[in-house]
């Protein structure tokens, strides 16, 4: 049977511990609810750079997901003698992928995976290491290429460019930069190593140059490291490492009625069971 109450002065308390008081639903602590239409608020923005879990919070509306993965390391620069040089490739960005998930399509929990950086290529004609794999739910983005090494060379590029990563299971997926190549000219003393990829969120390193140089690391987060450089007569240069990826939630919630000490008039109540003392 239905419970219809017009009053703004009753009393009474529900089975519940809800209670009615002067015109103003009151919860257990005596405080008036005070009702609005359901609204939907950004309540919470989770970063994760390591492997975790994310657990659903009460009152979810939806999630939206971005992933990167992690950049590619640079490769490394043989050493020279005189009339050559040598420059590594930079290694790719990582891929990006982009999701809503609905709160009724994820479970109590998920799995939280990023991909680390790939490994900076060592001294020497050496390739970098390959970005790592992040991913959410059905949304997986792999990590950038590593970045070839570079042989001797006298005038001409001496390792060549590698893919950034890939982005898949997204509403919107993003593949990552290109790690470039090495080049220079022997006559000029000139070595340039290939620049990092970019990603979406981070930047990759910037090409090295001079007589013998390191590669520069890729940026937070998913940019590829840069290759090493050498002019004639140097020894052996190592590229750089790539960054981690990340994968970022941001988190909508629902709310309708809050405690307040205003109240509110009730003119009219309709419930379809209902029990009161």
């Amino acid at each position: 049977s239905a419970l219809n109450v017009i009053s703004t002065t009753a009393t009474s308390t529900f089975a519940n511990g809800l209670q009615l008081s002067g015109g103003c639903f009151k919860d257990v602590a005596g405080n008036c609810l005070t009702y609005a239409p359901a609204s939907v608020t950004l309540t919470a923005v989770r970063t994760y750079t390591s492997n975790d879990t994310w657990t659903k919070p009460s009152n979810l509306a939806y999630i939206t997901v971005e992933v990167v993965g992690g950049g590619g390391g640079g490769g490394g620069a043989a050493a020279t003698a005189s009339g050559q040089i040598a420059s590594g490739a930079g290694g790719g960005g990582g891929g990006t992928a982009k999701k809503m998930f609905t709160a009724t399509s994820l479970g109590a929990t998920e799995a939280v995976t990023v991909g680390g950086g790939g490994t900076a290529g060592a001294a020497g004609n050496n390739a970098g290491g390959v970005g790592g794999t992040s991913s959410f739910d059905t949304v997986s983005v792999t990590g950038g290429s590593g970045g070839n090494g570079g042989a001797v060379s006298v005038n001409t590029v001496s390792a060549s460019a590698v893919t950034g990563g890939v982005g898949s299971g997204g509403d919107v997926n993003i593949n990552g930069g290109a790690g470039w190549v090495g080049y220079g000219n022997a006559a000029l003393s000139e070595a340039v190593s290939g620049f990092g990829g970019n990603s979406t969120h981070g930047a990759g390193g910037r090409s090295a140059t001079g007589g013998t140089s390191a590669g520069n690391a890729g940026q937070n987060y998913g940019g590829g490291g840069s290759g090493g450089a050498n002019a004639p007569v140097q020894s052996a240069a190592a590229g750089a490492a790539g960054a981690g990826g990340v994968v970022i939630v941001y988190e909508y919630t629902t709310s309708q009625l809050t405690s307040s000490g205003a109240g509110v008039t009730l003119t009219r109540v309709t419930t379809d069971t209902a029990s009161s003392t």
